[in-house]
């Protein structure tokens, strides 16, 4: 016995030593880069050779009830094969040539023109596979439609999950991705992409072309206040959309000021009639802390109905839109109603002339159900000229938080709004009809209320503990519970 306690007692180091020998043997080491493309192929029979493309792994088929549509141990841009999987598991309904000629994430006109696209009926989606639980990843989508005055806005979701959701402009794209940062896997390591058409899509289809998975260490960065000027040219510390035509290339991926890459994107929804950079006042005093060059540039229009689109803002988060618009050399009012939509419509009226210190203000505004917000620029009262737009600044004024669900619903999602508020976001076209309950524990209703044209809605909860929603939406019933 002493003999057997000896050899424990020496035996220590040596056992730390295998310990750390096992975990340095089986430990999964860090994943370089992995490039997805996903390839137009005329044969319904010859699968395309997933290495055809240097750097890239090609997928060559769209619909998921062949196993030709997958890819097994993709190799990262090194040429190193990894366990990564890929595999299409919602059926698109075809593929094309049409995209865009673009050098994003390093692609060739082979892989940035070449889409897999969906419909109404066949709207597509891919799996990712073997991916590492433990680790955070990021993921970058490409999709591009090239030669097009529709609109062909994009959502794609991950894992079905309402708050997950980023919406790409895909008409004419060139640079634009949509980009999911600090992304952890499912539990059986998978993600599930999935694509739909967006609000304004007019095309009627959407597009994946590319995609790039790469593991990330970053902390996630909270929403930082992101500066928007409208111009012919680019200050710098400001994101600058330099067209006033749908035509225009739309900015994707503004930088805020904390000079972090973010998903909001700002197109031209509506033409206006010019872009100027020197009718605006100078000199000015505002929240913005605009230089000349900034203040006194605009885009504007003769008559009323001129649109921009924002997109990319998480839709859990309540936003600050600050609006600066000026044309200097005036002896009368112009006044410019601004009309921000999202989750509802608001109009808040600026007399630009001469102006050097006044913006329009809208404070805690929800977007629509796809992060997005729609600012249209009309006649206010006693001007029939012009409108003008000159800057803005996007922030977040209520961070949010996901609640604690007990009972996992990918279809509902929950956020603490305030200290005695809670967000209820669900899965849902906004033109249904819905029915929202909230119960205590022990089942009491608390609350009892009907919603219109949107697919989410605030609730009161004063006090801490569990709670069940109910959101019954068109045909759906949906029911999850939570801890505040």
């Amino acid at each position: 016995m002493k003999k057997l306690n000896s050899f424990f007692s020496v035996s220590k180091g040596l056992k730390l030593l295998v310990a750390f020998s096992l975990f340095s043997l089986f430990a999964v080491a860090s994943m370089n880069p992995v490039r997805i493309n996903f390839f137009y192929v005329a044969s319904t029979v010859t699968k395309v050779n997933p290495d055809t493309f240097p750097g890239w792994n090609t997928v060559s088929f769209h619909q998921g009830w062949s196993s030709r549509s997958g890819l097994t141990n993709m190799k990262d841009m090194t040429g190193v094969a990894t366990k990564l999987r890929i595999k299409v598991t919602t059926d698109f309904f075809g593929y094309n040539t049409s995209g865009a000629s673009s050098r994003t994430m390093g692609m060739t006109d082979s892989v940035s023109k070449s889409n897999f696209y969906g419909n109404s009926t066949y709207k597509g989606g891919v799996t990712l596979y073997a991916l590492d639980p433990t680790k955070a990843y990021k993921i970058s989508i490409f999709g591009s439609r090239n030669g097009t005055t529709s609109t062909a806005d994009v959502v794609y979701t991950l894992n079905d999950a309402v708050a997950s959701k980023l919406v790409l402009s895909c008409a004419n794209n060139v640079t634009g991705l949509a980009i999911f940062n600090n992304i952890i896997p499912n539990a059986d390591s998978t993600l599930v992409i999935s694509l739909d058409k967006g609000l304004s899509n007019t095309i009627g289809y959407t597009y994946l072309a590319a995609m790039k998975v790469e593991e990330t260490t970053a902390t996630p960065v909270s929403f930082s206040p992101v500066m928007i000027n409208f111009g012919p040219t680019s200050p710098a510390g400001w994101n600058t959309l330099t067209t006033y035509t749908t035509t225009g290339a739309p900015l994707t991926n503004l930088i805020d000021t904390g000079g972090n890459t973010t998903n909001v994107g700002i197109k031209v929804a509506t033409s206006f009639s010019g872009i100027i950079g020197t009718t605006g006042m100078a000199s000015t005093t505002t929240a913005l802390n605009m230089s000349d060059e900034v203040s006194q540039s605009n885009i504007f229009k003769t008559t009323s109905g001129g649109a921009l689109s924002i997109t990319g803002l998480p839709p859990a988060n309540k936003y600050k839109l600050t609006i600066f618009g000026s044309r200097g050399g005036l002896t009368e009012v112009r006044n410019v109603d601004y009309v921000l939509t999202g989750v509802a419509s608001n109009t808040v009226t600026l007399d630009v002339a001469n102006n050097a210190t006044n913006v329009a203000v809208f404070d805690n505004i929800t977007t629509n159900s796809e992060g997005g917000l729609n600012l249209t620029l009309n006649f206010g009262l006693n001007n029939t000229t012009y409108t003008y737009i000159n800057a803005m600044k996007i922030e977040t004024v209520s961070p949010t938080t996901v609640i604690s669900l007990v009972d996992t619903n990918n279809k509902l999602t929950v956020y603490t709004v305030g200290s005695k508020s809670v967000r209820v976001i669900w899965d849902n076209g906004k033109d249904a009809n819905s029915l929202v309950r909230l119960y205590n524990a022990q089942g009491k209703l608390l609350q009892n209320v009907s919603v219109s044209n949107s697919n989410c809605v605030d609730l009161n909860v004063d006090n801490s503990g569990m709670y069940i929603v109910k959101v019954q939406s068109g045909k759906n019933i949906w029911l999850t519970k939570f801890v505040k």
